[in-house]
């Protein structure tokens, strides 16, 4: 039976709904499609268009998010490829920033099993770079860490997905969200040490804010310990960080030698 599924996936063979996105169209069944994606479901069983075109159009999204999304619905999977058709193979979105989207797309219709498996796939992304140096090889230079070694590749993608992450999906959707708080707080100490990663984050942190508000939150947390608290009033909690401020300003720092 998978193996017939896969055949009419790739086939479109008994299709009897078109999926309609940015100029490309997907023949699929929608005892597939509807059975998993309520609100196609709605459109095509409601006194809608869809209903009696057999057409459902998507607005606002991408087709390479879409055909992830298809592929998903019907083998449980879908691989990093951005083939776009009969077109030469190419990467509009890093392996990130794709996931991330596809865990956007899932969540804004209703696919839960596909929000898992997208974070999944996010989540053994950066357990791939935890176990990669910060630091990009020169060996001019060597890789130790300091103002004249650059950043990583891995950071960067890593950049460039956060306001995919953070923009894409309401607040209260926090599965994403916390895995790239988690990363950030653990690898941007170090990586703040590095040629190249200043202006990418800048750019992240005005692309996202909703990213710099948590993640300075996290930082302050992890620094404060027990003396912070989220739901504590606004002016204790800018009390804390003055007073958190002053210490760290009053340290001692010894700058390390050239």
């Amino acid at each position: 039976m998978a193996d017939l599924i896969l055949k009419c996936h790739k086939t479109g063979e008994f299709s009897d709904l078109l999926l309609v996105c940015e100029g490309h169209e997907f023949k699929v069944h929608k005892v597939i499609v509807c059975s998993q994606v309520e609100p196609i479901h709605a459109a095509c069983t409601g006194n809608f268009e869809e209903a009696q075109t057999g057409i459902y159009k998507f607005e606002d999204e991408s087709h390479i998010v879409v055909r992830k999304a298809i592929s998903y619905l019907y083998i449980q999977s879908y691989d990093e490829s951005q083939e776009q058709g009969d077109d030469n193979a190419t990467s509009e979105f890093s392996e990130l920033q794709l996931h991330a989207r596809v865990f956007a797309f899932a969540d804004r219709y209703r696919i839960p099993r596909l929000m898992s498996f997208s974070a999944d796939k996010y989540l053994v992304r950066l357990k791939l770079f935890d176990a990669q140096p910060l630091v990009k090889e020169d060996k001019g230079k060597g890789t130790q860490p300091g103002p004249l070694y650059g950043i990583s590749h891995n950071i960067l993608e890593f950049l460039d997905s956060v306001p995919a992450v953070f923009n894409l999906t309401p607040e209260s959707t926090t599965i994403l969200r916390n895995i790239c708080l988690d990363f950030a707080h653990k690898k941007f100490p170090l990586a703040s040490l590095l040629d190249g990663f200043g202006d990418p984050y800048k750019k992240t942190l005005l692309e996202a804010p909703g990213f710099a508000n948590q993640l300075l939150s996290k930082f302050l947390a992890s620094s404060l310990g027990s003396s912070w608290d989220h739901n504590m009033p606004l002016e204790d909690q800018r009390e804390l960080v003055y007073m958190y401020d002053a210490l760290y300003r009053a340290r001692e720092v010894v700058s390390p030698s050239p």
